[in-house]
């Protein structure tokens, strides 16, 4: 009786079909990959650049002042903007503005018709103006504002995604701080609310602590001044300057310590931090604000005390540990 034989693909033909599945697999994905790398890349030259990022106005009562921002269209492609402005609050602990929903400015002239959408052509430039007036009855007070241009992109201009709506893509922003007074020059208000540190400090760590200050003027100020920690003999172990942050009108800070640049570095800020290999009894913190003539402005000093904690609790642990051992062995009995 003859069997028939059924046959099998061989494992040759199985591989080259996988190869050929996967080379086509690979293809697709090729072009599928291109093409989105090339809408993204369509997307990204639709760039702006924006001069300048941050101002500082005064403005007098009874005056007028125009401002100008320079938004540079360095795209391929003529581009729309639309302009808005907004209150900025600055951060506790950095002062950076914070963007809010508001807007309560009260001497921007031709509001309505400064926030209309402009067009910027390829390569062009386009002066933004923003004008004040200022009544002669206003008070002392600084606002700071943050102005933003959004780009808008028609949907026709976005390949097959999204194309019925228009969508806003891509944000630049410029800082304006403007401060209305009739004076020449203002009083320095800076003042220290307080030191943040630990009061008691382990002896085999460092000391930290953050001087929080506030400006208690209406003009914006440089922070300046110095740090200092003294032993319990009245020795100075620790002495830093305080890096010249900037601190608002009516806001408050955290203080920070200023590391010295170099022809090549410039200067940085980092932490109030003293780490020596082993601290011992009460240490002062001093610190001072000077104002623009060098003379004082305020002092705050807090005491911290070091104690070895780690050290203490390591003998006790030792000593409990021996204490409960020989109580152990007096009331294990011995074996005759």
């Amino acid at each position: 009786m003859t069997r028939a034989i059924k046959r099998h693909p061989s494992r040759r033909n199985v591989l080259r079909s996988f190869r050929v599945l996967l080379l086509l697999v690979s293809i697709f994905l090729f072009l599928f990959n291109g093409t989105f790398l090339h809408q993204i890349q369509a997307e990204n030259r639709f760039s702006m650049i924006i001069s300048p990022t941050a101002a500082y106005l005064k403005i007098k009562p009874g005056t007028e002042a125009t401002h100008t921002v320079t938004i540079t269209n360095n795209s391929a492609k003529e581009i729309t903007v639309t302009p808005r402005i907004f209150d900025s609050k600055p951060a506790d602990d950095t002062s950076f503005p914070q963007l809010q929903t508001t807007f309560s400015f009260p001497y921007l002239t031709d509001q309505a018709q400064g926030l209309q959408p402009f067009t910027i052509k390829a390569g062009e430039s386009y002066e933004y103006k923003l004008h004040f007036a200022v009544p002669e009855d206003a008070s002392d007070k600084e606002y700071p504002l943050t102005l933003l241009f959004s780009k808008v992109i028609e949907g026709s201009e976005q390949g097959t995604v999204n194309l019925v709506q228009p969508k806003l893509f891509g944000v630049v922003g410029s800082n304006i701080v403007v401060l209305i007074s009739n004076a020449e020059t203002l009083p320095n208000g800076l003042r220290i609310l307080d030191v943040k540190s630990s009061p008691w400090v382990d002896s085999l760590r460092s000391i930290h602590f953050r001087p929080i200050v506030f400006n208690q003027g209406v003009q914006t100020v440089q922070a300046s001044g110095s740090a200092q920690i003294t032993d319990m003999f009245h020795k100075t172990v620790f002495s830093t300057q305080v890096y010249p942050d900037v601190v608002l009108g009516g806001q408050k800070r955290t203080a920070r310590a200023l590391i010295p640049g170099d022809v090549t570095t410039p200067p940085q800020p980092t932490e109030f931090t003293y780490n020596p290999i082993f601290l011992l009894g009460p240490y002062k913190i001093n610190i001072t604000l000077f104002d623009e003539q060098g003379n004082t402005l305020h002092s705050y000093t807090k005491t911290a005390f070091a104690l070895p904690y780690a050290i203490i609790i390591a003998l006790l642990t030792t000593v409990l540990g021996v204490i409960l051992a020989r109580k152990f062995r007096k009331q294990t009995p011995t074996a005759e």
